[in-house]
């Protein structure tokens, strides 16, 4: 889905852009995911509703189920699909801070919008994140390399500071309410393109 399809339907508080135009940098370069105070304007519909027009390979979120866990408490398990074939940071990237930045940044805003357009529920006790890997052709990898790809992925799920506002899902992004565990990297699938994922597992207890 494209998210400038609904958070076009009003203008940007943060850019200025109007009605029906993206949001612009400060350079002026349009910008692939809609600033993030235009989006908390926009009332998003529920996805059952969403207009499908992403393959089945490549559908950004879905609610992958829900059971209980030994101590009687619900865990159900959410999915975000990236944007994208490959990580976009790596723990051995040498990028400037700026290039860092923009990517970090762009990583966060997706996550963010795609966790609203889910409406995944917040202020939950407890969360699991894992980042999925599936490449595009197998070779040797180090799953370490992934965290840094992870890590602006769970700033954005969790509340953030009124600075650096998250989506909310828990409190912070630490370990007392959430666990990060390590990146599974996936063999690859002959014919299909890279994918990367995001495995979202909210627990009623901490």
């Amino acid at each position: 889905m494209n998210p400038y399809e609904f958070a076009a339907t009003v203008a940007c508080p943060h850019c200025h852009a109007a009605v029906g135009h993206r949001c612009l940098t400060a350079d002026g370069y349009e910008r692939k995911m809609p600033c993030l105070d235009r989006v908390r304007l926009v009332e998003w519909p529920d996805t059952a509703q969403l207009p499908d027009t992403a393959p089945a390979t490549r559908t950004t979120t879905r609610l992958c189920g829900w059971h209980r866990q030994a101590g009687g408490g619900a865990v159900t398990t959410h999915m975000i699909v990236l944007n994208g074939t490959k990580p976009p940071l790596s723990m051995n990237q040498r990028l400037h801070h700026q290039v860092k930045a923009r990517i970090t940044w762009q990583l966060r805003d997706e996550v963010y919008i795609e966790a609203k357009r889910q409406r995944l529920p917040r202020g939950v006790p407890h969360v699991t994140v894992t980042l999925h890997y599936r490449p595009a052709r197998n070779g040797v990898r180090d799953a370490d390399n992934l965290v840094a790809t992870l890590k602006p992925c769970c700033d954005a799920l969790a509340k953030g500071t009124p600075k650096y506002p998250g989506y909310g899902l828990v409190e912070d992004d630490t370990p007392q309410w959430m666990t990060k565990t390590m990146p599974v990297i996936h063999p690859a699938e002959k014919g299909r393109p890279g994918l990367l994922w995001l495995e979202i597992i909210c627990s009623e207890s901490q």
